[in-house]
């Protein structure tokens, strides 16, 4: 898939190789980088990467002229996140970019160690650099530290030789025992002690806590702040189809796959609550009930896109006029009331399936209604340039690749051109 931000001659990568492409050009371009976790050739999946601060704006630039997307990071402390997909292996790609080695949620637990570390960066092989052996096992250290006891075990085996470089040092200042307590670390680690590490991390995280805790604490709250206020471009899709055509299944692993921050939605009109059942009789309540919850889901969903994520509906008020033989003129009154609780997506995804193929499935309509309600969903491309037609009797796989793809083209042409 040519993309917008793509340069003009460029091919795109093979499986895999979207995140090694992009480091080998910033490494060519001259930006001191390591990767600190996950592996660049690996088809999928997120690579973080420290970079140098001085490099940081350069290395924004390189990576949109090869095609990633800046995703949200307000609150996020000085991560930045790219990602791009992959149209010729159908995978999503993340890269997150720090510029500081600070720690916890947010970043709220402060160091000044990525300068010293990048500087012992090593390279081995012909794949990116990466941090000193000693620096990535004890900055591993703090890291699971900060996460709680269960983590202790991830910490695995550590470097051969005696503890040094600034990573081991800072955490000899926040440990009571000092060095000592570096080797105590050490040999419970190569015994695979996690008892004894785990009272490590808790004597380190709560010397940690007592020297910086005010501090961290605003940090925390001026983080959490900014990622529920701070504005950013987002993209809405609404995925419509006939009962059985697979719409959760698709909604569920678009929600799993795509790294953008994505939020799942339902707002189909029909399906009743326990209040409404209880309110049969009582004139009007079921009606309010629908328009307070279909309204209440639609200002969430433009809640959520104003701050640049991924809105996925399933289903959308679209539906509320779909053809049914029950529609009476209380339920044309509704429709039309329905129809006004939600703005229109900007990508309307219809999985199409044969009324049989779905009838097999669910059975809950009869075949020429069902075929009634597909001939509706089909007449929906002159009134919503947006909507898309999707083969739903393909393999799932498919279904997904070719949802993927619409919505990284919504994500250049909407997100991309706001933010360059």
């Amino acid at each position: 898939m040519a993309t917008a931000l793509e340069e003009p001659a460029r091919r795109p990568p093979a499986a895999g190789g979207a995140a090694v492409e992009a480091l080998d050009a910033l490494e060519a371009a001259g930006v001191a980088l390591a990767v600190l976790r996950g592996a660049p050739g690996r088809p999928g999946g997120d690579v973080d990467v420290l970079v140098a601060p001085a490099d940081e704006q350069r290395a924004r630039r390189l990576l949109a002229r090869h095609g990633w997307l800046a995703a949200p990071a307000a609150g996020h402390g000085t991560h930045r996140f790219y990602v791009r997909y992959d149209e010729a292996s159908g995978t999503w790609h993340e890269l997150d970019v720090v510029t500081r080695l600070d720690l916890g949620p947010s970043q709220a637990y402060r160091t000044e160690l990525a300068g010293p570390c990048l500087a012992r960066r090593e390279r081995t092989g012909d794949g990116p650099a990466r941090l000193h052996p000693q620096d990535d096992f004890w900055l591993r250290f703090l890291h699971l530290a900060l996460k709680g006891p269960e983590a202790a075990p991830r910490l695995g085996a550590p470097p051969p030789g005696p503890p040094e470089g600034p990573a081991a040092r800072h955490v000899a200042r926040l440990l009571p025992g000092g060095e000592d307590g570096l080797e105590t670390v050490l040999e419970a680690s190569r015994q695979v002690d996690w008892e004894r590490v785990r009272t490590a991390q808790r004597e380190l995280r709560s010397a940690w806590r007592r020297a910086e805790g005010p501090a961290v604490a605003a940090r925390h709250a001026v983080s959490w702040v900014r990622r529920r206020t701070a504005p950013a471009p987002g993209v809405s899709l609404a995925l419509l189809g006939l009962d059985g055509a697979g719409k959760s299944t698709v909604a569920a692993r678009l929600l799993a796959d795509v790294p953008w921050p994505t939020v799942s939605l339902y707002l189909g009109v029909w399906r009743e609550s326990a209040a409404d059942h209880a309110l049969r009789h009582v004139l009007g309540a079921r009606l309010l009930l629908r328009l307070g919850r279909l309204t209440t889901t639609a200002l969430r969903a433009r809640y959520h896109r104003a701050l640049g994520r991924v809105v996925l509906l399933d289903r959308h008020v679209i539906d509320a006029v779909l053809p049914s033989p029950d529609l009476d003129w209380k339920g044309r009154v509704t429709a039309a009331l329905v129809l006004r609780t939600a703005p229109d997506p900007d990508r309307l995804v219809f999985l199409d399936a044969p009324a049989e193929v779905v009838f097999a499935r669910k059975g809950e309509l009869t075949p020429d209604e069902l075929e009634r309600r597909r001939a509706y969903y089909r007449s929906l491309d002159g009134r919503f340039p947006q909507l898309v037609t999707v083969d739903a009797t393909q393999p799932l796989e498919q279904v997904v690749r070719e949802v993927n793809a619409l919505l990284w083209s919504d994500l250049q042409r909407l997100v991309g051109h706001e933010r360059r």
